[in-house]
């Protein structure tokens, strides 16, 4: 389940170069949290999501993971650091073979969608595609794929309310990474894609998803902007 990708990465490169790059909606923005080292990089990515939502029509969160039996906790999560409020929260629950996805709705409101067949702490490395669309609809897909299969999904969900663009540096950035290493498990790839197509990021994956052929010939055509 090795992630092999030939995007560039620009920490070798001035930050705003990474934030003012052109992307269209079919190669997306990946955002590498493996790379994160500090509160600046954080709010950079914050920023990032903030503003790109408002023009793509769907995110992926990309991981390859692997946790010990019954084992489980926050994957990834964007909060607000003042009242912990959930922007974006995936959770894996090794108990109960789920995927918890929890998102803070347009009416304020914590929106939970429960994704099932997930057997992913077992003591095995697996890899995950969590896909949300819909974001320029008024209802919202979300679908989980695991080990490049469908699981579950859930579809007619209300609308994902946004970061204020302006506003990264008050929204708190989590990962599994420490979390899922206390446990005996290893998080080895986390990664966000905002925009793209699922031939695309599937492609980058090694899954061989049905679509256009010629995307999948282009796993070296994304951009990261971290």
């Amino acid at each position: 389940f090795r992630y092999v990708c030939g995007c560039v990465s620009v920490f070798d490169r001035p930050l705003s170069f990474s934030l003012s790059l052109s992307l269209s909606l079919s190669v997306p923005a990946v955002i590498d949290f493996g790379s994160v080292q500090n509160a600046k990089q954080e709010a950079a990515i914050v920023e990032k999501l903030a503003t790109e939502i408002l023009t793509v029509n769907e995110l992926f969160v990309v991981s390859v993971f692997r946790l010990p039996p019954r084992q489980g906790g926050v994957l990834l999560g964007f909060y607000a650091k003042r009242g912990n409020m959930r922007y974006l929260e995936v959770t894996v629950m090794g108990k109960i073979n789920r995927v918890l996805v929890r998102y803070l709705r347009e009416d304020g409101k914590t929106q939970s969608v429960n994704l099932q067949n997930a057997n992913l702490s077992d003591g095995k490395p697996h890899s995950i595609i969590l896909r949300v669309s819909g974001f320029q609809r008024d209802l919202i897909t979300v679908e989980l794929y695991i080990d490049c299969r469908l699981m579950d999904s859930s579809m007619g969900l209300p609308a994902m309310a946004t970061i204020p663009p302006g506003q990264a540096e008050t929204v708190d950035v989590r990962t599994g990474h420490r979390a899922y290493a206390r446990m005996q498990g290893s998080l080895e790839e986390l990664k966000l894609f905002l925009g793209g197509t699922m031939t695309r990021v599937g492609a980058l994956q090694e899954c061989p998803f049905q679509g256009d052929d010629a995307l999948r010939n282009t796993v070296n055509g994304a951009n990261s902007v971290l």
